[in-house]
């Protein structure tokens, strides 16, 4: 029981503690007023990347949460697969420049996109940057791209060869 003086008539108000509402009513003059709940110090504080997760639908007492469950609550599994593809596509942009102006277009991209902060998209590229599933699609370009160079450089051999052989 958490007890809050009146602001209008000094009259003490007791607050259960599960009480959760932003305001609370005066029993003596009937006037509302602003509660904020006094945080427990016992409560961990969690956080998302270096910031701390100030909304409370984030917040699950006694369970640590993954940014990657917080991230899929916040936009969804598809679309968070679908930032973890555009970071390991500017991710494996080998010029610094062009990788810096890939990355802030995706911050923009994201926030307009699905309506989330600009600290949020930022934590969110962060974690996706380090994030394994990141590095897996990161790989898997490379591979495509090594592909890619190898047949096209044996196709050329071949036309070579083939050109070769005429004159011959």
């Amino acid at each position: 029981m958490f007890e809050k003086n009146c602001d209008q008539c000094s009259a003490k108000i007791r607050i259960p503690d599960d009480y959760s509402a932003p305001f609370v009513q005066c029993p003596e003059c009937g006037s509302h007023q602003r509660y904020q709940k006094p945080k427990d110090l016992n409560e961990p504080e969690y956080k998302l990347g270096s910031a701390k997760v100030s909304s409370e639908a984030l917040r699950i007492p006694g369970k640590v949460l993954e940014d990657s469950k917080i991230f899929e609550d916040a936009i969804g599994k598809a679309a968070l697969e679908e930032v973890y593809r555009q970071v390991a596509i500017y991710m494996s942009e080998k010029n610094v420049i062009k990788r810096r102006t890939l990355k802030s277009k995706s911050i923009q991209a994201f926030m307009r996109k699905f309506k989330i902060s600009a600290d949020m998209t930022a934590q969110m590229l962060d974690y996706a940057e380090k994030s394994p599933q990141t590095q897996e699609i990161t790989v898997s370009l490379h591979r495509k791209k090594i592909i890619v160079a190898g047949v096209v450089s044996a196709l050329c051999v071949a036309l070579l060869i083939g050109l070769m052989l005429a004159f011959v």
